[in-house]
């Protein structure tokens, strides 16, 4: 009699499942801290129930495919990478992002214009001069 062999589809389905909710918890908080938001202030922006960004933020349940789909939108990220199958970009230091935070409690009201995107130190100097003299420091 051949034996059975132990179905390990439900199990990687499980820890799949667990990692994915691990990693949409982490994005949301990182995107809510990224642009300074509450939870209803986010779930305003990115048109998801607040009670389900709590939920999804806890852990407490998985979101849909349409909240997934809300979360790339807004962040810019893949569905691949929300839900933990592919590489996330744009992300961030703490430091990288205390900097954005405080340039955005510092721009409130205020229109901001970069010169030019670059990753040269000095052009990424004269952007923050120019936001230092926009904002009036």
């Amino acid at each position: 009699m051949p034996t059975k062999k132990p179905d390990t589809s439900n199990q990687f389905i499980s820890q799949y499942r667990e990692a994915s909710s691990q990693k949409i918890k982490e994005l949301i908080k990182w995107l809510r801290a990224r642009d300074n938001l509450t939870q209803t202030e986010f779930a305003k922006k990115v048109e998801i129930n607040r009670s389900l960004i709590c939920q999804y933020e806890s852990g407490e349940r998985q979101p849909s495919l349409e909240s997934i789909i809300k979360l790339a939108m807004y962040s810019g990220q893949s569905m691949d990478s929300i839900v933990g199958l592919g590489e996330a970009k744009h992300k961030l230091n703490k430091g990288e992002e205390k900097i954005i935070r405080t340039l955005r409690k510092m721009s409130a009201g205020h229109e901001l214009t970069v010169k030019k995107e670059s990753t040269e130190d000095q052009d990424i100097a004269d952007n923050l001069i120019a936001v230092k003299q926009t904002v009036k420091i």
